[in-house]
């Protein structure tokens, strides 16, 4: 069975607070007081809350995608190129 993944809502949810307050929280923001983002911290770890790269993608405008046109991955040079390109990244 597939469950959908946690989000910001869900542990703002669980901590009775806003969910612009966990945002802050996992940022670790001092405007938070201590004892609630240990509070959020802890509950979004318990909760397998893992943060979703494409909405910090579309929010940031960067992906940090790595993008290399090479004539053919046939030729040797060329795919133990993208190979090492790919091990660096």
């Amino acid at each position: 069975m597939v469950t959908a993944p946690t989000t910001l809502r869900d542990i703002a949810r669980a901590c009775n607070v806003s969910v612009s307050t966990v945002s802050r929280a996992l940022a670790d923001n001092p405007a938070i007081a201590k004892k609630t983002r240990k509070l959020i911290q802890e509950t979004a770890k318990e909760l397998n809350y893992r943060p979703n790269a494409q909405a910090r993608a579309l929010k940031s405008s960067r992906t940090d995608a790595i993008g290399v046109v090479v004539p053919s991955l046939v030729n040797p040079f060329f795919a133990a190129m993208a190979a090492a390109i790919e091990d660096e990244a």
